[in-house]
């Protein structure tokens, strides 16, 4: 099986709200994208760097915008997201046992 969350719910109940994000996993980090935006974070928690992309006026997402100051409180709402829905993701949904690889098990009992 597939770890996930439902989405029978939305199905069954027209006025029932899927998420309003999406979030990706790559080797080096996650990435979150909204109707509108795209934050990257690289390593853990961004601290390999983080991207931010704005759909509306740059659809090809050629202009980084994580530097700019303007962003700075797009930035932490955005950053504080997708840590949420990181932590989700990790979580086993309920009612399924997370079965971990051996490393990583080896690591859980230290």
């Amino acid at each position: 099986s597939v770890m996930g969350k439902s989405l029978v719910p939305v199905l069954q109940n027209v006025t029932a709200q899927p998420r309003s994000s999406a979030l990706s996993q790559f080797a080096s980090g996650y990435s979150l994208r909204t109707d509108r935006y795209r934050y990257t974070i690289w390593g853990e928690e961004g601290a390999d760097g983080t991207e931010l992309y704005d759909h509306q006026t740059d659809p090809q997402e050629l202009k980084n915008l994580a530097s700019d100051n303007s962003t700075a409180e797009l930035r932490a709402q955005l950053h504080k997201q997708i840590l949420v829905r990181i932590a989700e993701a990790r979580s086993a949904p309920e009612g399924v046992r997370q079965v971990l690889p051996p490393a990583a098990a080896a690591r859980n009992r230290r």
